[in-house]
């Protein structure tokens, strides 16, 4: 059911930032398709410090899709609906990602400076009117989508770009994702190293 298009850019400071305590900070860009109106973006994420972190899209405003955003912790229970659901941003305006610049329109993502603690988080985006299970009274991912077993509808505005600000790790679960660019690939090892270096320096302390 799900076909997703992925296109990922890790930006580190130089787009990637490691402070002086060791954490590492990047933002998250992923691109890609709904093909279908129960498709579902997983993102698996990790912190390793207590941070606000932003999440957007900006793919409504440019004719993509108009995308709802769960939020979950590492065991798939939902985080409530204020701190883990978006449906719409309510006006038009533009947030940073990577030193960029991106607009989004009224019926984006926008969620900003969520205050998360230091662990591992879900990220679920889905095309609005597909909910978790239950919703509003939601309980565990586990549970699934409301449309999960209707027949597949193709659909013809299903991009999206989503940004993921201020987090130390990601993967996308369960999509296929090209070989990235040689640019991201380089940053990608950038950040390799950092973490590496910061894990180094902690265990020598």
């Amino acid at each position: 059911m799900k076909k997703c298009h992925i296109f990922l850019g890790i930006l580190l400071a130089v787009t990637g930032v490691v402070s002086s305590a060791g954490a590492v900070t990047i933002d998250a860009d992923i691109s890609g398709d709904f093909d279908f109106h129960n498709d579902i973006l997983t993102v698996d994420f990790t912190l390793d410090t207590d941070r606000m972190v932003t999440f957007f899209t900006s793919s409504w405003i440019t004719g993509g899709a108009d995308a709802v955003l769960f939020l979950w912790d590492s065991a798939g229970n939902w985080l409530g609906s204020a701190s883990g659901y978006n449906d719409d941003a309510s006006t038009a305006g533009s947030e940073l990602s990577g030193g960029v610049s991106y607009s989004y329109g009224e019926f984006d993502v926008l969620k900003q400076d969520v205050t998360l603690g230091a662990g591992d988080y879900i990220a679920t985006l889905s095309i609005t009117g597909n909910y978790p299970v239950g919703y509003p009274g939601v309980g565990n991912l586990s549970a699934g989508y409301g449309w999960d077993l209707a027949a597949p509808v193709p659909i013809t505005d299903g991009h999206y770009d989503f940004h993921m600000v201020g987090i130390s790790s990601y993967t996308v679960r369960g999509a296929s994702a090209p070989i990235p660019e040689p640019t991201t690939l380089a940053l990608m090892t950038l950040g390799g190293s950092l973490l590496a270096l910061r894990r180094k320096f902690s265990y020598n302390a």
